[in-house]
């Protein structure tokens, strides 16, 4: 382990000498990811006075992530991230859905839209092994995230939020 510390030490250091990076910025890490899928949707109504008679259709679907991350000297760090989505609108606004980053790919070679997913600053003043407490502003991951089960990962909330954990063994924390 000590090995392994020092020698990726020596790495950070001489990654930063060579491109140039300030010693106060430790970290630049950028991100990304493409996903293509079909979908299909098949109706079990076969009545002809049905209003959606015989509807079946498939439908071709991507979403487009990119970002970047920069830690400063372990306790802030400011991230961006942009993501494809299908444009919504009513009533005069105008945004992306909160709850999908997926795009149809419809409407005959029309231009898709490219948002703002996150933009955010995170100051993690203490961060310990038995207790952290940090500070999220901006567009950001969500912070109640335990499981997809609960809250979907394209959802990214806007605000301020402050973060407490204590670890009370390796098994429990709060």
């Amino acid at each position: 382990d000590d090995l392994k510390k020092e020698s990726d030490a020596g790495f950070d250091k001489a990654y930063r000498a060579r491109t140039g990076l300030p010693d106060w910025l430790t970290s630049l890490k950028f991100s990304g990811d493409v996903r293509g899928r079909v979908e299909g949707f098949w109706t079990e109504n076969d009545s002809a006075a049905a209003e959606d008679f015989n509807n079946d259709r498939w439908r071709m679907r991507y979403r487009l992530r990119v970002g970047a991350v920069a830690i400063f000297k372990d306790n802030l760090e400011l991230g961006f991230r942009l993501t494809s989505d299908e444009g919504v609108g009513t009533g005069g606004a105008f945004g992306g859905d909160p709850g999908s980053a997926n795009t149809t790919f419809q409407d005959n070679g029309s231009k898709k839209f490219v948002y703002i997913d996150q933009a955010y600053g995170k100051w993690t003043p203490f961060n310990y092994d038995r207790w952290k407490l940090g500070g999220t502003i901006g567009k950001m991951a969500n912070p109640f995230e335990t499981s997809t089960m609960v809250y979907d990962d394209d959802y990214t909330p806007e605000g301020v939020a402050l973060q407490g954990l204590y670890n009370f063994n390796k098994e429990h924390a709060l």
